[in-house]
């Protein structure tokens, strides 16, 4: 994962030690008030809500019996579901507070596999015991699920946990043979914050009904254990074809940025007329709000799809804007601004993805 926001109703605890009954379930959450903005810097029917500063989409989840309550980042980037836990190393993470770290030793469903193992993403990595326990968010209830109880983490901004639902991710295996949902399938949307905070929408097990609407095609994707990730025939800018396929294209929740390849990056300074499309603290590259800007055009088996870059335009006042864009190189993904503009269906029973219009 490259870059990378619930707040979870509490379970009574009889309820605790037995799976959801299956349905459809929506999660809310939240974005941090007080936490600045990471730049790119390596390749590589409830709510949601967003913060000012439009970083990361997080919410609650609870893990154990009795439940402790921890901010994740639900990421479709990876596939691990892990929690800082008691005792840890938090260098990295001076804002955080160690008494709200997972504690092993108060719950009573707590399994410890005795296996210790690393995992790398695009700006950081952990160090993490591998467990088992039972985990909770919204109204679904799922026992043995397994996570990482981490020891040590590097270059992830503070984050307390992260909930990775990557096409063969731990939790979503255990929720496919639990059953617990009516369909093999999540929606996730969302959007800028409005004057209320409200951003958008993650629903698992169908279709966001009420806020998207009916997918027409789903798209296989390429790649079944890592990420979601589809072979386009060409991008371009504004109807202008900048690179031909098939390009390789990962979709990301758990990345700000859209990264994209140099030829359309350069075709984006050329546009704006400015030397740099992202800000950097000790240079002047932010563009005016006012800016009218451009479609980034995507092919995929035949449809196009076009993001309006509005979805990518990140504010530092209310005149100085930037392009949520950075030169990924190799690297191709389509972040936080890609979901801004479509709601993104995932299939993880046949590993397919859609891309439909919010209603």
């Amino acid at each position: 994962m490259y870059f990378f926001t619930f707040i979870i109703a509490a379970l009574v605890l009889a309820t605790l030690a037995s799976p959801t009954k299956k349905g459809v379930h929506r999660i809310r959450l939240t974005k941090p008030l007080n936490q600045k903005r990471s730049y790119v810097k390596d390749v590589g029917d409830e709510t949601l809500y967003a913060g000012p500063l439009d970083l990361y989409y997080q919410g609650n989840i609870t893990i154990g019996t009795p439940p402790q309550t921890f901010l994740t980042n639900f990421d479709t980037g990876s596939g691990l579901l892990w929690v800082r836990g008691a005792g840890s190393n938090s260098s990295d993470c001076p804002g955080c507070n160690p008494s709200k770290f997972f504690d092993s030793k108060l719950s009573t469903t707590y399994t410890d596999l005795d296996e210790e193992e690393d995992y790398e993403y695009g700006s950081g990595n952990i160090v993490y015991e591998k467990s088992k326990d039972t985990v909770h968010f919204s109204d679904m209830t799922l026992p043995n699920v397994t996570l990482g109880l981490v020891k040590a983490a590097e270059g992830l901004d503070g984050m307390l946990s992260l909930f990775g639902i990557s096409p063969e991710s731990n939790f979503l295996r255990a929720a496919k043979k639990a059953g617990i949902f009516d369909a093999n399938v999540f929606s996730y949307h969302v959007s800028f914050v409005d004057k209320d905070q409200k951003a958008g929408d993650l629903v698992l097990g169908g279709l966001d009904t009420e806020h998207c609407k009916q997918p027409q095609r789903f798209h296989p994707i390429t790649n079944f254990r890592s990420w979601w990730q589809n072979k386009f025939h060409s991008m371009g800018v504004n109807g202008k074809v900048v690179k031909t396929g098939p390009i390789t294209a990962i979709t990301d929740s758990g990345t700000s940025f859209l990264l994209l390849p140099s030829k359309v990056i350069a075709l984006h300074k050329y546009q704006f007329k400015i030397n740099e499309t992202l800000p950097n603290p000790d240079k002047d590259g932010y563009i005016p709000c006012s800016t009218k800007l451009p479609t980034l055009d995507v092919v995929l088996d035949g449809v196009t799809y076009s993001l309006d870059l509005k979805n990518a335009l990140g504010q530092k006042s209310d005149t100085k804007c930037f392009l949520e864009i950075a030169d990924g190189r190799s690297q191709i993904i389509l972040g936080d601004p890609w979901f801004r503009q479509f709601c993104v269906i995932h299939n993880f029973g046949d590993y397919s993805i859609a891309f439909t219009n919010p209603k």
